[in-house]
């Protein structure tokens, strides 16, 4: 992972619950961390952020701004299903 500024942490499990990656710059792939590509919940903790369902920085893209995401409706996604994240 690149270092910039921000931080962001994803929770496999619903209301922040479960396994958490706690990642402060670029992540191309969740899966090289030990973090399978399931996100219930988002907690940007500074910075914005573009998330996306495929590793690599590909497929659709989610703008994620400070704040809490206690599921994954609330950044209008359709499904858990999440791959990389950068600042």
């Amino acid at each position: 992972m690149a270092q910039r500024s921000g931080k962001i942490t994803l929770y496999e499990g619903k209301h922040f619950m479960g396994r958490k990656l706690e990642v402060f710059g670029d992540c191309d792939n969740f899966q090289d961390w030990g973090f399978m590509n399931r996100v219930n919940t988002i907690r940007v903790e500074s910075g914005a952020w573009v998330c996306f369902d495929h590793p690599d920085f590909r497929g659709q893209q989610f703008i994620l701004e400070h704040g809490d995401y206690p599921d994954f409706f609330r950044w209008n996604s359709r499904s858990d299903h999440m791959g990389s994240c950068r600042p």
